[in-house]
C-alpha cells in the first residue's frame, strides 16, 4: 500500500580493505534470499560492473546477527538497513553504497488481498497511526532514542550518532520499481515455479499489485 523511506547500506568490516564496490569481487557478503538485501546487492554490484556470479551470498537472515557478523569479521560484509548500519559505523565499519544511490526504494508496507478485503478498515487505522507517527518523528527525531534503544536493541551512542531520514507520510511506490523487482526475481531464480509458490501466484504487473485507496 505504500514504499517507506528507510535507507539500506552496503556495509564491510573495518579490518577489510574494502573501500568501494569493485572490491567485492570473491568476498562473501551477507543477504537474505529472494529479499530486498538480495535485489539490492545485486543492483548495486551491477552499478558498479561486478560479476554477480563471483560474489559468495551467506544466507544470515536475522538483521541484528548479520550486523554482528560483519563487525566481529566472520563475514566480510553485508547489506543492513538502519539502525544497524549506523552500529556498524560506530564500530568502524565502512558504508560503501546505499539504495538512495541508485534512486531504489525496496522497503514497503505490504498486505495480501484477502487482508485488504477483510481488514481494511483496521488498515485505515494503521495508515492514519503511522502519519501521524511520521509526523511526529519529523518535528522531535531525538524524542524516540529511548524507545529505539529499547526496541533494537543499541545503545545511545548509536542512536546519538544516528540522523534519521525526513520521513514521507504513505505514498505509492513507483510501478517501475514493482516491476523491476519481479522482473528480477524471476530472472535471479529461473528454477523456481513461480506460478506455484507463495511469491508469485499470477502474472502480477506493478500497477495490478498498488492498492492506493489507503493514501491521502
Amino acid at each position: 500500500i505504500s514504499k517507506t523511506d528507510g535507507v539500506w547500506y552496503l556495509v564491510t568490516a573495518r579490518k577489510q580493505r574494502l573501500r568501494k564496490v569493485q572490491d567485492m569481487e570473491e568476498r562473501m557478503i551477507a543477504i537474505a534470499r529472494e529479499e530486498a538485501s538480495d535485489y539490492l546487492l545485486d543492483r548495486i554490484l551491477e552499478k558498479g560492473q561486478v560479476d554477480l556470479d563471483i560474489v559468495n551470498r551467506p544466507q544470515i537472515n536475522s538483521l541484528p546477527l548479520r550486523q554482528h557478523m560483519i563487525s566481529s569479521e566472520e563475514i566480510d560484509a553485508g547489506i543492513i538497513p538502519e539502525p544497524w548500519a549506523t552500529k556498524a559505523v560506530v564500530n568502524g565499519d565502512r558504508l560503501i553504497a546505499n539504495n538512495k544511490e541508485l534512486n531504489l526504494q525496496p522497503g514497503s508496507i505490504v498486505f495480501n488481498q484477502r487482508t485488504i478485503v477483510e481488514k481494511e478498515a483496521e488498515i485505515k487505522i494503521i495508515a492514519k497511526a503511522y502519519n501521524l507517527a511520521i509526523q511526529q518523528i519529523n518535528e522531535q527525531p531525538t524524542k524516540y532514542n529511548k524507545l529505539m534503544q529499547e526496541s533494537y536493541g543499541i545503545d545511545e551512542l548509536v542512536t546519538d550518532t544516528l540522523t534519521l531520514p525526513q520521513y514521507k507520510k504513505l505514498e505509492q511506490p513507483k510501478q517501475a520499481d514493482i516491476d523491476d523487482a519481479i522482473k528480477w526475481l524471476k530472472n535471479k531464480y529461473p528454477e523456481q515455479d513461480w506460478l506455484q509458490t507463495r511469491i508469485l501466484k499470477n502474472e502480477y504487473n506493478g500497477k495490478q499489485l498498488i492498492d492506493t485507496r489507503f493514501i491521502k
